[in-house]
């Protein structure tokens, strides 16, 4: 953002972050190619221009970049209500801001019930290794057991009673004996839909790592 004198030239230069590339310019109409990174810009009146990035292939999310580790339902382990174990296993770390657990038989329901990891920088940057506990279940026990989110003994423990795990879009999540969990991360729009199957724990005999395209275990 600046200020400069009309008859003027700037040239402007989109320097994509890491692990993205360069797509084109928005509401350029100077004299170079809006697909290439680096053009003039004619000073003539006020302009916004916006660069657009896509991301590389390999920078996108992949199967198993975190696994499920532990599934507890009803207090097994030690734990009041449901909790579960995530590892990260992707070389250089993800950051799970955004991403989505949910106990739904496929990506785009919503009727049993979703935990989505909120736009915290609690969960950005998280390295090859780092385990994350949830514990699922919102109850008194919890709340005084759980009162602040953080690392405990090298492991990040998330709470759900404490605002960073968003459960509005998708309510009632509650994992059953004979149930499955499906970890997804965020696709290209806010859509359910586009939404990356991860890693799949399941002890439902009809759902399948397949039927997300994961390959098999």
């Amino acid at each position: 953002e600046g200020i400069h004198f009309i008859g003027t030239e700037i040239r402007l230069l989109a320097v994509p972050p890491a692990g993205y590339a360069f797509s084109q310019w928005q509401g350029y109409a100077g004299p170079d190619d809006p697909n290439e990174p680096e053009v003039r810009l004619p000073v003539a009146q006020d302009t916004t221009l916006v660069a657009h990035f896509v991301a590389l292939e390999d920078a996108l999310p992949q199967a198993h970049d975190v696994r499920i580790t532990g599934y507890h339902v009803d207090s097994e382990g030690g734990i009041e209500g449901d909790w579960f174990d995530l590892q990260v296993s992707r070389a250089g770390g993800v950051d799970l801001r955004g991403w989505r657990l949910t106990d739904n038989d496929d990506v785009t329901a919503t009727d049993e019930g979703s935990l989505i990891f909120t736009d915290d920088l609690l969960f950005a940057g998280l390295p090859q290794g780092s385990t994350v506990r949830v514990i699922a279940t919102k109850n008194a026990t919890n709340d005084v057991r759980f009162p602040e989110d953080g690392w405990q003994d090298g492991v990040l423990v998330v709470y759900a009673g404490n605002g960073r795990l968003d459960d509005r879009a998708d309510p009632w999540f509650n994992l059953g004996p004979k149930d499955n969990l499906l970890l997804l991360a965020p696709g290209a729009s806010d859509a359910f839909a586009d939404d990356i199957p991860i890693d799949l724990w399941t002890t439902n005999k009809s759902v399948r790592a397949g039927d997300f395209g994961l390959p098999p275990e």
